[in-house]
């Protein structure tokens, strides 16, 4: 799975909770949009992603930020 390059889980009313730490393995992800779900606590900090371009994440109630 770290082939993935894309994932939109946008707009998921389903999508309760945090961010599975399991994204992070996802080390050729480019971009990730996740907004409009029900996501909280904080962002998790994701060395893996080196390449990522583009995150949408709004409409969510995460906190803390995202590193750059």
């Amino acid at each position: 799975m770290t082939t993935l390059q894309k994932l939109d889980l946008s707009e998921n009313g389903g999508i309760i909770g945090h961010i599975p730490t399991e994204l992070c393995k996802l080390s050729n992800l480019v971009s990730l949009e996740m907004h409009v779900n029900s996501l909280n606590g904080h962002f998790p900090s994701c060395e893996q992603w080196q390449k990522l371009e583009v995150i949408r994440l709004d409409d969510n109630d995460l906190t803390g930020s995202i590193p750059e």
